[in-house]
Formats: C-alpha cells, sequence, structure tokens
C-alpha cells in the first residue's frame, strides 16, 4: 500500500486531525486527512470521494458515531469506519460494532491505528472488486437472458447427448412447452417422424467442425409441423462444452420458395404460351425466348436467335437509338422502362415492337428481362387514325361543325377553335375558350330564338332518359352583326343519380344551306308562279286580263306586297289600262279605281307609278318620301310606306306596269328580280295573245278559202262527170259506153274524196269509214245492183287518211268493188260483198275486197293482168308503197297492205 492514503477524521478539532495524521507520516505513510466536525461537512465530504476510511472520534459533540456510520450508509459508499476512544467497557465497544463500526482503536495505542487502517482499506478493497465481479457477472447473465429471451428464433442450449439444458421463451411458445417441461427432454423429441435420428453423427460433425447448419421438421406439443433451419455451435455453459442451437422457423421461407417455384413454373407456361415476345438477355445474347418472341422475329428456336447478336437482331436505322440506351444504363442513367424501336426479322423484313425491359443482376452479371408486342399494324392503324383524325378536322372544317360541352354545376360552355369560326371569330377575341351560359345568349343568340333555346336547355336538363338527344336549328348573331343559321345536336351525360350533370353537343353552321334553301323556295315559288301564268297564257279563251288577275295575285304573295296593280297598253286607249288592283290607289275595295294611268301633256306619266314608265327602268324604294318621283298622294288613295315598280317591255316597246307597295318589310333585289322575270313573263304573254289574235283571223281566213278550193275541186270534177255523161249518149257501142260509165265512177271516187274535205271540219283527212260506205252504195246504184241478191258488208276501224293516200286508196277500192260488180256474180247469182280497212302492226293499215262468186281462176296474176282495172290498182299500190296479195279461197279475196302518209 504505497499510495497516498485518502482519510476522513471526524474529530471535534484540526489539533486532533494533525495528531493522527503525524502518526501516519512517522509509519513512513503519505496520507491526505480532511477534518470533519459536523454531519453537514461530513455529508459535503463523502460526495468529494472516493475515501479509503473513514476515522471517528468515539464522542464529538453534536456527532456521535451512529450518525457518521448512518450517513456513510445514505451515500451508499463502501468505506472502513475505525472510531477512536478512551478506555471504555466492553458495553460501548458493543455498541460501535453494532451501529456497523469496521474496528476501533483506543486513543492510548495510536500505533496501533495505521495497521488497523491498512488491514481495514486491504479489505474494503477486497470487498469492492468481489462485489464488482458479482455486479459484472449478474449484468451479464441479464444481458444474455435478455438476448437470449428476446431473440426471434427459437434459442436451445444442449450437451452431446442431445439433453436440452436450456430455451428460450420463443422455443418454449414455438413448441408449446413451459421452460421446466421443455429441459425435461431431448432434442431428438421435437424431431418429427421423417427427421427423426442421427442425433449422434451430428454431435459428432459438431465437435468436428464446431459449426453446422442444417434443416430438419420439428414437431410442436399440438402435433404441428414446423420446417426449421437448425445453426449449431460449440459454446461454454456453465462451465462445461455445450450445444448452442439457433433453431430458425422457415415455414414463410418454404411457402415463399414454393410460391417462386410456382411462380417459376406459371412464368415459364405464361411465357411459353404468351402472345406477347419475352425474352431474356445478358450482354448481347438472348439467353431465353418463347415462341411469340421467336415468331416476332421469325427464327425457328432459341439456339438459332442465340446465335445471332442482339444489336444485329435492331433495324439499321434504330441501332444508335439501342446502343446509346444500353450505354445510359450502364452508366446508371435513369432510363424509361417503356419504349419502342424497328426490328429486323430474319426474312430481312422490319416490324415496330414495343418493348418493356427490367434489368437485375444474378450472378455478378446484369440480366435484362423484356416483354415485347407487335405494334406494327397498330401503328399503321394509329397513322391511318391520325390521318382520319386530320381528315376529321379538315372535313369539320370544311362542313363548318364546330363541338362544345356544358358543365351545369359551374355553368360554363368549353368552346373549340372551329365553334368560334362558325361565329367569323376567334378565342383570342372573345376572351378564351370558356364561357358562361348568359354571355353566350347575349353575344351569339339570335334575340327571337333564345327562348326556343332555352326550352330546349331546361328539356335536356330535366330529361330521365339517359340516352337523350335532340337536333334544332336557331338563327345566330356572326361577328360582323349579319344574321347566321346553325343545326345544333344535344347530347348529356349523367351522373349515378341519374342527374344531368353536362350537356355536349356539335353546332353546324347551315347560313349557306338555309340561303341556298331560301333561294330555292324563292325561285320554287317564282316558277310555280310563272307556272300558274303559263295555264291562262296558253288557254285560247284566257285573255290578257285573265293573265294580269294570276301575275298581280303571285307577284303580291312573292313580295308579301299588300297593294300593287297590272296595267296594260291598250291601244286605242290614251295610257295604261289597269286590268287587276290591289286597292293601291283607293282605300276601300269598292271605290271606283281609275281606267288607267293618264299621260300629262307632255307626254309623261306621275309620279311614282309614273317613275318606271317614263324612265322605263325598274326600281324599289323603301322610303318613298325621299324618293325624286314621290308627290303626296290625293285623298281617298293608300299610303304608300314601300313602292316596287317594273315596266313591262316587248323589246324597246312599253307595253304596260307592274307595282307593288306596302310589304310589311322592306323590298330586296330579289324582289325586284322576281318582278322583272314576271314582267318578262307577262310581255311574252301580251306578245302571245296578240300573235295569237293575229293567227286566229289569219286561219279562219285560210280554212275559208281552202273549203272552197275543195269545193270547186269536186264541181270541176261534176262537170267533167256530167260531160262524160252526156258524151255516152252519142255513142253506139255499148263497150264505149260502158267504159265511159267506168271512167265516170272513176272520177266519182275523186270527187267524193273532196266532197269529204270540204264538209269534214280537219280540212286535211278523211274519215274512211264514212268514204268507204258512201262509195260502195253509189256502185251498187249505178250497176242497179239488188240489195237481196248481193249483200254488201262494209267494216273499217276509225280511219282517217291524208289527202295524198285517200284518193289511190278511194281508186282502189273502186276498182276492185267494180270487178266484183262485172264479174263476181253473173246472171243474177247470188252472193256477198265485203269490204274492210283495219290498222295491223305499227302504222300498218290491211285493205281488203272480198266475194263469194264465181273467181278469177287459178292462174290470175294480177301484176300481168291486161285488165285495166287491175293495172290501176297494182300502180295506185306501189303509189302507197304497199304489196298486193291474192287469197287462195273461194271466190275473191284480195288484200293490199300499205303504210299511211302524213
Amino acid at each position: 500500500m504505497n499510495s497516498a492514503l485518502r482519510l476522513i477524521h471526524i474529530a471535534a478539532s484540526h489539533a486532533g486531525s494533525r495528531r493522527v495524521k503525524d502518526v501516519f507520516t512517522e509509519a513512513g505513510m503519505t496520507s491526505e486527512i480532511l477534518c470533519a466536525g459536523t454531519v453537514e461537512s461530513f455529508t459535503a465530504a463523502l460526495k468529494d470521494g472516493p475515501w479509503d476510511a473513514v476515522i471517528a472520534d468515539y464522542e464529538v459533540p453534536g456527532f456521535a458515531t451512529p450518525a457518521g456510520l448512518s450517513q456513510i450508509s445514505d451515500a451508499g459508499v463502501d468505506v472502513p469506519y475505525i472510531f477512536l476512544s478512551d478506555p471504555v467497557g466492553e458495553t460501548a465497544v458493543a455498541a460501535a460494532f453494532k451501529a456497523g463500526a469496521s474496528d476501533y482503536v483506543r486513543r492510548d495505542d495510536l500505533q496501533r491505528l495505521v495497521s488497523v487502517v491498512k488491514r481495514q482499506v486491504r479489505r474494503a478493497r477486497v470487498r469492492r472488486k468481489r462485489r464488482e465481479e458479482e455486479e459484472a457477472f449478474e449484468q451479464s447473465e441479464r444481458k444474455y437472458r435478455v438476448l437470449f429471451d428476446s431473440a426471434s428464433d427459437a434459442i436451445i442450449i444442449s450437451d452431446f447427448d442431445g439433453n436440452i439444458l436450456d430455451a428460450n421463451k420463443i422455443a418454449c411458445v414455438r413448441y408449446g412447452y413451459t421452460q421446466m417441461e421443455i429441459c425435461r427432454k431431448k432434442i431428438i423429441d421435437l424431431d418429427a417422424e421423417e427427421s427423426a435420428g442421427g442425433i449422434g453423427e451430428r454431435m459428432e460433425r459438431i465437435k468436428r467442425l464446431g459449426v453446422l447448419i442444417f434443416e430438419r421438421v420439428h414437431t410442436a406439443r399440438n402435433g404441428q409441423r414446423i420446417p426449421v433451419e437448425v445453426s449449431a455451435r460449440i459454446i461454454d455453459f456453465g462451465g462445461r462444452k455445450s450445444v448452442l442451437s439457433i433453431i430458425r422457423d422457415i415455414r414463410e421461407r418454404k411457402e415463399s420458395e414454393r410460391a417462386l417455384r410456382e411462380s417459376e413454373r406459371r412464368f415459364r407456361f405464361l411465357a411459353e404460351n404468351s402472345l406477347m415476345g419475352i425474352g431474356i438477355s445478358s450482354g448481347n445474347k438472348v439467353l431465353f425466348a418463347n415462341q411469340a418472341l421467336l415468331d416476332i422475329f421469325g427464327y425457328s428456336s432459341l439456339e438459332e436467335i442465340s446465335s445471332v447478336p442482339l444489336i444485329d437482331l435492331v433495324a439499321p436505322h434504330c441501332r444508335d437509338f439501342i446502343r446509346e440506351r444500353m450505354e445510359k444504363i450502364d452508366r446508371g442513367e435513369t432510363v424509361s422502362q417503356e419504349f419502342q424501336y424497328d426490328i429486323l426479322r430474319r426474312d430481312g423484313s422490319v416490324r415496330t415492337l414495343a418493348a418493356v425491359s427490367s434489368r437485375y443482376v444474378e450472378g455478378g452479371a446484369p440480366i435484362t428481362q423484356t416483354i415485347f408486342e407487335d405494334i406494327t399494324e397498330r401503328k399503321r392503324t394509329e397513322e391511318e387514325l391520325r390521318l382520319r383524325e386530320n381528315q376529321l378536322v379538315n372535313a369539320m372544317k370544311i362542313a363548318e361543325l364546330g363541338d362544345w360541352e356544358y358543365d351545369v354545376a359551374t355553368d360554363t360552355f368549353t368552346f373549340n377553335d372551329n365553334f368560334y369560326a362558325i361565329f367569323g371569330t376567334t378565342a383570342e377575341k372573345v376572351g378564351g375558350y370558356t364561357m358562361r351560359s348568359q354571355e353566350y345568349a347575349d353575344r351569339f343568340l339570335y334575340p327571337d330564338d333564345r327562348e326556343v333555346v332555352a326550352v330546349e336547355t331546361r328539356m335536356a336538363l330535366e330529361t330521365r332518359d339517359p340516352k337523350y338527344s335532340r337536333t334544332l336549328e336557331h338563327r345566330i348573331i356572326q361577328e360582323d352583326g349579319s344574321i347566321g343559321h346553325i343545326v345544333v345536336r344535344i347530347f348529356i351525360v349523367k351522373d349515378e343519380k341519374g342527374k344531368t350533370i353536362k350537356t355536349y353537343g356539335v353546332n353546324q353552321n347551315i347560313t349557306e344551306r338555309k340561303n341556298m334553301e331560301e333561294a330555292l323556295q324563292w325561285e320554287l315559288a317564282l316558277n310555280s308562279t310563272l307556272a300558274d301564268l303559263s295555264a291562262p297564257l296558253i288557254s285560247p279563251e284566257a285573255t290578257i286580263a285573265d293573265v294580269s288577275r294570276v301575275l298581280l295575285d303571285r307577284a303580291l304573295q312573292l313580295t308579301l306586297s299588300a297593294n300593287g296593280f297590272v296595267a296594260v297598253d291598250e291601244p286605242p286607249t290614251d295610257g295604261f289600262l289597269i286590268h287587276s288592283s290591289d286597292v293601291l290607289q283607293a282605300d276601300a275595295a269598292d271605290a271606283d279605281l281609275p281606267p288607267a294611268l293618264a299621260r300629262t301633256l307632255e307626254g309623261r306619266y306621275e309620279g311614282l307609278m309614273g317613275y318606271a314608265l317614263n324612265t322605263r327602268t325598274a326600281f324599289f324604294t323603301n322610303d318613298p318620301r325621299r324618293h325624286p318621283a314621290y308627290d303626296e298622294p290625293s285623298l281617298g288613295h293608300t299610303p304608300i310606306e314601300r313602292f316596287l315598280a317594273v315596266p313591262v317591255l316587248l323589246g324597246t316597246e312599253l307595253v304596260g306596269e307592274i307595282a307593288l307597295a306596302n310589304p310589311g318589310r322592306d323590298y330586296t333585289d330579289r324582289d325586284l328580280d322576281a318582278v322583272r322575270r314576271l314582267a318578262g313573263f307577262f310581255a311574252l304573254a301580251v306578245q302571245s295573245k296578240r300573235s295569237d289574235e293575229r293567227v286566229r283571223a289569219s286561219l279562219k281566213e285560210k280554212t275559208l278559202l281552202l273549203k272552197e278550193i275543195h269545193h270547186r275541186i269536186k264541181n270541176n270534177l261534176q262537170v267533167v262527170m256530167s260531160l262524160l255523161n252526156l258524151q255516152s249518149f252519142h255513142l253506139t257501142d255499148e263497150r264505149a259506153r260502158a267504159l265511159f260509165r267506168e271512167n265516170q265512177l272513176r272520177i266519182r271516187s275523186m270527187a267524193l274524196v273532196h266532197e269529204r274535205l270540204y264538209r269534214s271540219s280537219d280540212l286535211s283527212h278523211v274519215d274512211f269509214k264514212e268514204y268507204i260506205s258512201k262509195l260502195a252504195v253509189d256502185l251498187f246504184r249505178t250497176y242497179r245492183i239488188d240489195v237481196n241478191t248481193v249483200k254488201l258488208s262494209v267494216k273499217s276501224d276509225d280511219v282517217t287518211l291524208g289527202i295524198d293516200a285517200s284518193v289511190p286508196c278511194g281508186l282502189i277500192i273502186n276498182e276492185l268493188l267494180l270487178n266484183s260488180l262485172k264479174h263476181a256474180f253473173p246472171r243474177g247469182r247470188k252472193g256477198r260483198l265485203a269490204v274492210s280497212l283495219e290498222r295491223s302492226a305499227g302504222d300498218q293499215y290491211l285493205l281488203t275486197v272480198a266475194d263469194d262468186g264465181v273467181g278469177l281462176g287459178k292462174n290470175t296474176n294480177l301484176y300481168d293482168s291486161k285488165s285495166l282495172g287491175f293495172s290501176l290498182v297494182v300502180a295506185l299500190t306501189e303509189q302507197l308503197g304497199g304489196t298486193i296479195r291474192v287469197v287462195p279461197e273461194q271466190g275473191t279475196k284480195i288484200e293490199i297492205t300499205f303504210k299511211a302518209k302524213e
């Protein structure tokens, strides 16, 4: 004990402390002694420790020995307490030791103090060391137990015979045993049947290797099977070699491994059967490719595609892109997992793929897994779709279609550029693509149509039909102030509660179409008017007054005029006669209208009504009082608010006027053009009626003249017949007289034609049904044929022939009837004679003359006949362009087919 001692001396004065210090000095020991005379100073000194010993005088005023010991105990320090006392009795010493004193020294024996202090200091140091060791051991035990019991894995300590010496809490919980129960078992008791046995071998391996890791299947108390991984090692436990087994529950891992195997199985199944190409590559080589990927690249096997460097599978124009992408990945830069590029198939064709790739490291080598989709057709379709979209956009521009959307909650319209184009403006001018409904109505809707649009909007918001749609037309106000027309197609969107939350639709500008429709309707109305005028125009009974009444009525309808008149130049009237009027010049319909527009002495017409006549110019005014020709109307005349007048001209000749007034709207150029056309038509009507009158007069004159000509020809032929008849009286030769009679009959047939024409209302055609009957009866009378002996039958369709065909046809009938009457019925023979004229196919006619008499004979040929009659028949038939056929039957039947001449 060579170091200086640190001592506290509880004493009444410092003198006693110096005496104690001297004792230690004399003994050759260095000491530091602190004198404490009160409890407070002693308590403060203890805090300034550590101290080797406390020396206390047994009796110090106010500070007894028990008080010092109590302070040491309260301070929690282990320091020897040695008290000094005068010779005392045993009772005092016993009381001191009972209070906790370590030793005592009598004052008369201070030399002994050094040895006592040394001894007690040594003992104190031994106690403190032992206590420190015990605390360290206890702390180590506590740490061990905390770690042992808080481990997440089961821990079991056993000897080399397999007896369990200790187990942590998780082991007890896992296997279902208490600490005491599990420590009565062997390791082998925890093994399942398939894992039982081999404990000795395992222990030997643990002794040999020091550490052993293996897998087993354990069984809990309740029979549950637990796959475990055991990590066993040799430790020193309680002074002997033991086995520490860390037992990890690997059920989750086993399940994960099973799931992984199942996932790998499914992956392979999906990969092999997927329609998407799946590939795995490393470096520049393909490691795996499913069938879909082989099909995409055009290879038949993994070996084939693996033999081709990856970069060679990329289309040349995409290789730089792929190299740059791979370099970025190698540098650790972030790139998109999704990308598109063109590949080069085995046959050299190019396809476009969409790819999604991911990278991971396996065995130290980077592995890339990629899913491919052949989007060649989709890209082509997208290109076509983009083209169609562009076409649609262009078509919408051409068709002037604009779409819109209305949000009910915010009362906001959203428009596009095409929408604004319909109104002749832009979003920039208006202030954006959104607009409140009221602003839209005020800015763009025609005032008279706003209520219609509001009603349609309410219907769209209130309908319960989720498929509701409507189409309506209304007028709009365009940017330049003009009025346009649009068609609006409205659709709706409802929420899950059936409430309309949005409307949307398309507007189409139909202004041009509406204008065209209005123009077409106007044109149709005008053409209808002209058509209505055609009836009285072409009617021979209609007069100029009739035409003018129809014209005025249609003109008023076309122009929406309330008043008007039509005046026509009617010689010898000095002015224009008003043929029809709608009270333009008087207040009442029964008022006396002036018969004409009279001229002044200077030959001019007054007022607005005379302006068009004076200038021969069509005009209209919507402010008559400002027109230079305006005169204040006389009393009783209708007030003129708007006026339109058009002169009626035949070339340069002024033949009339159409005047209209008071349409209730402004007159337009279209009104003026329409009335001009009516005036032109009316001028034609005037010209036509005048021409008709001249033609009718001329026709009447020519008809009388032609009738006179036919009458004179007939009379002249009658004179010739009379002369022949007179001449025949001087003939004695009966044959010659017969020839004269036959010629008379021939002339009679021609005269009969002219007589028919003279008596007919048609001077160019002969009714042959009456003609044949008359001709046959005359022949019967001439030859005095008894109608009871020879019965006559005449049959004819309603046939009329022109004069060029009538004369030769009449002569042919005359000759054939004459032949039958002379030769068919000799010596009073009875029989039948028939004549017919029928229409055949087309414009052909069939003339038949037949009798049941003696006949012509078998070898009769009309074309070779010496008979004048038959020669004349042949010649006349050729003149008609016809053919002759003799029908072989009883008697005689001759058919002549010819084409009528107009």
